[in-house]
């Protein structure tokens, strides 16, 4: 998604994210994280995929940071609606257990990364600065735009 500048010289418009997760202590974590991302402006979140649909519909985010197991419509079906009709938008998908089995999963349901939340500290200012590179991410990573993201699987979406 192309990024256009803001009347400030220099400056961009923030990352319109959205986080789903039914988790609400994740919910929490992250918002906190996210804060700490001067690039990245939570507009979000909901506890369940079904809803997030509806969120996505509302609030046309840029990035959807989102759990893979919930209740309703998990985040696979979920990744393949939003593909569909909201093709734009970056998705990237997050578990605590079982990564390499959902990992595959998650690029077929066309999720532009899969991440570990055990890593997410570390990974996601990185994992950012590459799927919107104008963007100073700024944050944990000081250098975001270089940063490695070793064992972390990147998908290309359709």
């Amino acid at each position: 998604m192309k990024r256009t500048r803001t009347n400030s010289p220099g400056a961009y418009q923030r990352i319109r994210t959205v986080v789903i997760d039914d988790s609400p202590e994740f919910l929490r974590a992250v918002e906190h994280l996210l804060r700490q991302m001067p690039s990245v402006e939570l507009i979000g979140t909901a506890e369940d995929g079904a809803y997030a649909l509806t969120l996505m519909a509302s609030e046309r985010p840029d990035l959807v940071l989102m759990d893979v197991k919930m209740p309703w419509l998990n985040g696979l079906q979920a990744t393949q609606r939003i593909r569909a009709w909201f093709p734009g938008v970056r998705v990237i998908l997050i578990t605590l257990h079982e990564f390499e089995k959902w990992n595959a999963a998650s690029v077929a349901a066309g999720a532009d990364c899969y991440l570990s939340k055990s890593c997410l500290r570390e990974e996601l200012p990185g994992v950012i600065a590459r799927l919107f590179p104008v963007h100073p991410v700024g944050t944990v990573l000081q250098d975001g735009a270089n940063a490695s993201v070793e064992g972390t699987a990147y998908g290309t979406s359709p």
